[in-house]
């Protein structure tokens, strides 16, 4: 009985451990991309993603309206591209440009 509930433990605690260091890759992917977006186009971002099923479903690219102004929508699309063909090994089935405005 003792060895049962020991294994059981042990295997929950290993799933524990896989999911933790999982998230830690997921972020490490969200920091990658924001540095990329940053140092190859001066901007500061927000990367959000959403992965099912080991499926890139979805990627949002965050920008701040007043930084990217000038710039055509074309342009931002293609940064977006970029930014998640750089930081994802597949290519989502969604991408969203996100502005955000600050009411300063």
């Amino acid at each position: 009985m003792h060895k049962l509930i020991s294994t059981i433990t042990l295997a929950l605690l290993l799933t524990a451990c896989d999911t933790v260091s999982s998230v830690q890759g997921l972020l490490e992917q969200q920091n990658q991309g924001q540095e990329y977006v940053q140092q190859h186009y001066g901007l500061d971002s927000q990367l959000g993603f959403q992965i099912t099923n080991g499926v890139l479903e979805h990627v949002t690219l965050g920008l701040n309206a007043k930084d990217v102004q000038s710039y055509h929508i074309s342009q931002l699309e293609s940064i977006a591209r970029d930014v998640a063909a750089h930081t994802f090994e597949s290519e989502p089935q969604a991408l969203t440009i996100q502005l955000f405005v600050s009411q300063q």
